[in-house]
């Protein structure tokens, strides 16, 4: 028996797969699946909502980042996108409180503690001094 391999046909499977490959990273420092037993059923989930393919196509073009520390403008245009996605769905009430926008809002988070995508470019803490009055 010869089994084919089918490439992934439209952005969704295509999602899906490269979700499905981050998650199969067993390295503690890289493993996915420390934010939640359910990140194996997302890729069941793809396909029904805009924030949420969104968001897991950030996580998956940020994740080599995590690893190399390089950032690219794909990465970042993936994560802008994924944020007006979201936007979106949080805005309408008949996405923004299902299962789908959470965890799209949680695939965020993670990018953005991950990959520091949101942080500026000063660091986020301030020293002491910048509080104290003179």
């Amino acid at each position: 028996m010869q089994l084919t391999t089918r490439t992934p046909s439209n952005q969704a499977t295509l999602d899906a797969s490269r979700f499905v490959s981050a998650l199969q990273v067993t390295d503690v420092c890289f493993d996915l699946r420390i934010y939640g037993p359910f990140f194996t059923e997302l890729p069941r989930r793809l396909g029904r909502n805009r924030a949420l393919d969104a968001s897991v196509r950030a996580l998956t073009t940020s994740f080599p980042s995590v690893h190399t520390h390089q950032y690219t403008p794909d990465m970042y245009k993936a994560y802008g996108e994924a944020l007006g996605c979201l936007r979106t769905s949080l805005g309408d009430p008949a996405t923004a409180g299902s299962v789908e926008t959470l965890c799209a809002v949680y695939l965020i988070m993670i990018c953005q503690v991950r990959t520091c995508l949101a942080r500026p470019s000063p660091p986020l803490y301030l020293p002491d001094s910048h509080f104290r009055k003179n």
